[in-house]
């Protein structure tokens, strides 16, 4: 925003069709942290996991409905059913597989995938909020946060750390650092280090080679 002379503008969406959200950047500063608002003749509902709808303030997984949405996935109906989420008013919505809120002024901020979602003991874990907190750490170059299963809490939240330099940072010293800014069943049981975390050719973190 400083360095570009005009305009900037944001678009969320779907190839596939469904709502869209827009952010004018320029005219909204303080939200750069959301994807915008609905564009016009777009509609975005969040979706709880238990299908309702998601109260003002509440996460939950974005479905959109638009004018410009495609049939289906040609020649895989079912893969087309996993998409497609109907309203009680029929009106037809694509699932994003995104999990997001509103805030007061009506802007969407994306917080994770749903498919990268931890339940722990019944309590929705996303991994970008700890994987923030792990990589505050001034020891801390990249971290990735993912779901593994536990026989007394369903799942616990495992860390994978890569080190900023050569340091004596201990999986302890991680956990003690991440229990002075999580709730406790969003800090991390495990800690394991590594040299690298695998990447994408674009250079996203891989949480699926990870699990």
């Amino acid at each position: 925003l400083k360095r570009w002379p005009g305009g900037l503008i944001e678009i969320y969406g779907m190839t596939e069709g469904g709502g869209s959200c827009i952010l004018y950047a320029h005219n909204h500063p303080d939200k750069l942290h959301t994807v915008g608002k609905p564009a016009e003749g777009h509609e975005i509902r969040l979706l709880t996991n238990d299908e309702q709808q998601a109260a003002p303030g509440q996460a939950g997984e974005i479905l959109g409905h638009s004018p410009s949405m495609m049939t289906g996935y040609y020649g895989q109906p079912e893969k087309t059913k996993e998409i497609v989420w109907t309203a009680p008013d029929k009106k037809r919505f694509f699932r994003s597989g995104d999990i997001g809120v509103f805030d007061e002024d009506g802007f969407l901020s994306i917080i994770d995938r749903k498919k990268d979602m931890i339940i722990v003991s019944g309590f929705n874990v996303y991994p970008n909020e700890v994987e923030n907190i792990l990589v505050s750490h001034p020891d801390i170059l990249e971290a990735a946060v993912i779901g593994e299963p536990c026989e007394k809490s369903g799942e616990l939240v495992s860390a994978y750390v890569v080190k900023s330099s050569k340091n004596n940072i201990s999986s302890q010293r991680v956990i003690d650092y991440c229990r002075k800014l999580l709730t406790p069943y969003k800090i991390p049981k495990k800690v394991t280090f590594l040299v690298e975390l695998p990447k994408s050719a674009v250079g996203k973190i891989l949480r699926k080679d990870l699990r």
